[in-house]
């Protein structure tokens, strides 16, 4: 999110007759500007349409992803175990 300050009294030279008289009456109040941008959680922000084509591929490649990665950490747990059994069989006979 994006806060930004104004000073009321540094804007009002722009503003029409009628609203210069109305802030001449506060001249030391600010004003706050917030600009956020908002989506659903655990969602990008959707500035236009995707072809369902794209999506379907980008779903599927995902998918594909996300088995790999799966397979990935797999094999490293399997290699860990391995390495502590090793680790202990080289304690048992001395080996640091």
């Amino acid at each position: 999110m994006v806060n930004r300050t104004y000073n009321k009294s540094s804007k009002a030279a722009k503003a029409g007759p009628s609203k210069r008289a109305a802030d001449d009456d506060d001249d030391n109040d600010d004003v706050e500007v917030v600009e956020s941008h908002t989506c659903a959680k655990g969602k990008a922000p959707v500035h236009g349409r995707l072809d369902p084509k794209v999506v379907a591929d980008l779903s599927q490649l995902l998918r594909l992803l996300h088995v790999e990665a799966t397979e990935s950490h797999a094999a490293y747990l399997r290699l860990q175990v391995h390495m502590d059994q090793l680790a202990e069989a080289l304690e048992k006979i001395g080996v640091e």
